[in-house]
């Protein structure tokens, strides 16, 4: 999304959202943490439960979103991801959900 301030950054969002789900939705406050991580805070928590919904939408782009999480919790899920990424590759049918995988209907 580039550099800029933080209301470039809110637009920015506010518009690829728009973009990728149709949804309006209103961004209280955008950050960028490193080169490839930023931190929304959404206006409205219905929003938010929206784009939790329709994030499937983003599957074979290389973005991911999530709720906001510690540390360990984001090395947890780091490390289920890899693991289905793993099994997904040996041909099973996986779906990761929060602090779970399922792997070809075994969680």
């Amino acid at each position: 999304m580039g550099e800029g301030t933080e209301e470039q950054l809110r637009v920015a969002i506010e518009s690829k959202m728009e973009e990728l789900f149709r949804v309006k939705a209103k961004v209280g406050r955008a950050y960028k943490v490193d080169e490839v991580r930023y931190i929304i805070e959404m206006e409205q928590w219905n929003d938010k439960l929206t784009i939790l919904k329709e994030k499937a939408k983003l599957k074979g782009r290389d973005i991911l979103i999530d709720s906001e999480l510690t540390k360990t919790k984001r090395a947890i899920q780091k490390y289920i991801r890899d693991v289905g990424r793993i099994e997904k590759g040996k041909g099973a049918k996986i779906k990761v959900e929060y602090q779970k995988l399922n792997v070809n209907g075994q969680i």
